[in-house]
């Protein structure tokens, strides 16, 4: 690998192997230097993808809120058991998520709480993947499909809540194995992944489809 290094990069050891590579891309102007070349490369080569880098506080992030209220929480034994369905709300943020930063989700949740919900959790909050060139509003919906069932906007404005057209309806059984998935890949960058191999969620019950359409 050293050989490959072009010399206008600064540093005083040229990495030979994947390990030292990472420690010199992260020393002084190494990393922006040679994501320009990159980028400077897939240009003139015609290529689609470009890199960039982002902050921590600023990674696009994919966002789940659940409304903890009795009066949001419905039951169904068609199935032979009884099962319980809930509302939930799939979207989209670009910044960070953290309690007092006036992110989007942050906004979404204050909405909710003015409707009269006041206990509002967050299902998950997952960062999209680093790697993933699919436009942002692409991966949401698939997302939002992986979750539940999609709710018909004149649905979600009965009940009042806000940004009525991305919201989906889904099984408690269904959202307890996907928070499963998402803990059992703790410590994985791209979590958001897990929803690759997600199951598509259980139909809404006859009984129940009157709250998604």
């Amino acid at each position: 690998m050293a050989e490959n290094i072009p010399k206008k990069y600064p540093g005083v050891d040229v990495p030979s192997n994947r390990t030292e590579f990472l420690d010199w891309f992260w020393k002084r102007n190494n990393g922006n230097d040679l994501i320009r070349d990159l980028n400077k490369y897939a240009i003139e080569n015609k290529l689609s993808d470009r890199i960039r880098r982002e902050r921590v506080t600023e990674r696009p992030s994919i966002y789940g809120l659940v409304i903890n209220d009795k009066r949001m929480k419905f039951y169904s034994d068609k199935s032979g058991k009884k099962t319980e369905w809930t509302y939930v709300k799939i979207g989209f943020t670009h910044k960070d998520t953290t309690q007092g930063t006036g992110n989007r989700m942050e906004t979404v949740v204050d909405k909710i709480k003015k409707t009269g919900y006041e206990n509002v959790s967050t299902l998950f909050v997952l960062s999209v993947s680093c790697v993933d060139t699919t436009p942002f509003f692409e991966t949401e919906d698939r997302i939002r499909k992986k979750v539940g069932t999609c709710v018909k906007k004149e649905i979600a404005k009965g009940h009042k809540l806000p940004v009525p057209t991305e919201w989906v309806f889904a099984s408690q059984e269904h959202l307890s194995k996907i928070l499963m998935k998402i803990k059992s890949n703790e410590g994985n960058l791209d979590r958001i992944d897990i929803f690759k191999g997600i199951e598509k969620p259980p139909k809404v019950p006859e009984d129940l489809i009157d709250k998604v359409e």
